[in-house]
Parts: C-alpha cells; sequence; structure tokens
C-alpha cells in the first residue's frame, strides 16, 4: 500500500501506472457528480456529490491543482452542512 502512494506522489511523472490511475480517479470523480446531479435532491444527492467531491479533492491534490482542490473542498463543507441539516430534520420529523 505505502508503494501505491509513493508511486502517486512521484515528482518525476515518469510512471505511467501512475499517471493512468490519476486520470482513472478524475474519471471515477465525473462519473460520481454527474450521476448526483441526475437525482432530485435531499440524501442521496449530497452523499453522491460528496463523493465525487472527494475523488476531485484528491485528483487535485495528486495533479497539483490549487483551484480544483480548493473548489471541491468548498464543496465537501457545503455538502456536509446540507447533508447535517437533512438528517437533522428527517429524525425531527419522525417524532
Amino acid at each position: 500500500m505505502g508503494n501505491f502512494f509513493l508511486m502517486l506522489f512521484n515528482d518525476n511523472n515518469k510512471n505511467k501506472n501512475g499517471k493512468l490511475m490519476i486520470e482513472i480517479l478524475g474519471y471515477a470523480a465525473s462519473v460520481l457528480v454527474a450521476i448526483s446531479i441526475t437525482i432530485k435532491g435531499g440524501i442521496y444527492f449530497r452523499i453522491l456529490n460528496m463523493a465525487g467531491s472527494i475523488c476531485f479533492l484528491f485528483y487535485g491534490l495528486f495533479i497539483k491543482s490549487l483551484p480544483v482542490f480548493l473548489i471541491n473542498l468548498y464543496g465537501i463543507g457545503i455538502n456536509l452542512f446540507y447533508l447535517v441539516k437533512e438528517i437533522k430534520n428527517r429524525r425531527k420529523n419522525e417524532k
């Protein structure tokens, strides 16, 4: 497992497997966000969108792109805020 992370953070960027893994992470993030926006809203939307943002967060970290990293960090915070709010409202309405 340690070798995997070393491969991803290899600065010389000659490792084709590492580049491929990073690219796959970017595509996975795109698919998760695309699926999430087809959902009407609520908890499932927030969870899928947050999963996509987490993938994009790491993607931005791996490609060393601060704007990609920061906007997805912000997206995770927004999704967490509304997810907690939605869960609290559902629990309140169940009582």
